[in-house]
């Protein structure tokens, strides 16, 4: 492709720009990452001390802790539902629609509104011991055969607080 005199100007303008702002962009993330932050400021203002460490996220109650695993027999059973439910017996990822196979590796997905963090938190909240949060956590219709891209990317849950479960 042959570029005209005038259009070759206009890229190397535009690529000169384009090197102008990454150096400003740059320059600025260095004075961001050199200046208090707001909170220090704030403390610094106020005469109160340094911010205690954190300790991270609460605690979670042992008995709501997430299983090693799923009983025996549940991953077949959430795979035959998934063949079962399907037009043509085939199981496919919800996100993208690719066939899956059941050699390969997949993962076992919360179904939307099932989510493992949605379960702990009603758990909790009804205090249930242990062997029951099991039981519900092997319960294969709260799941669903996802590639694991996918399931990892978690874009196929319910992003809001709603809980389908007990």
């Amino acid at each position: 492709m042959k570029l005209v005199p005038a259009a070759m100007r206009k890229l190397e303008r535009v690529a000169g720009d384009v090197q102008v702002a990454s150096k400003r962009a740059k320059t600025a993330l260095k004075r961001i990452d050199k200046a208090p932050s707001p909170s220090t400021r704030a403390r610094a203002a106020t005469g109160k001390g340094a911010k205690p460490p954190t300790t991270g996220a609460a605690k979670v109650d042992k008995r709501y802790e997430r299983p090693s695993g799923y009983r025996k027999g549940v991953r077949d059973k959430v795979w035959d539902a998934a063949a079962k439910a399907s037009k043509d017996g085939k199981v496919r990822d919800p996100l993208t629609g690719k066939v899956m196979r059941k050699n390969q590796r997949w993962d076992m997905g919360h179904k939307p509104g099932y989510e493992f963090r949605k379960h702990q938190e009603s758990a909790g909240k009804r205090g249930i011991d242990r062997d029951k949060f099991l039981d519900e956590h092997n319960d294969p219709g709260h799941y669903r055969p996802e590639l694991p891209k996918s399931n990892q990317s978690h874009r196929g849950e319910d992003h809001t607080s709603d809980y389908f479960g007990p």
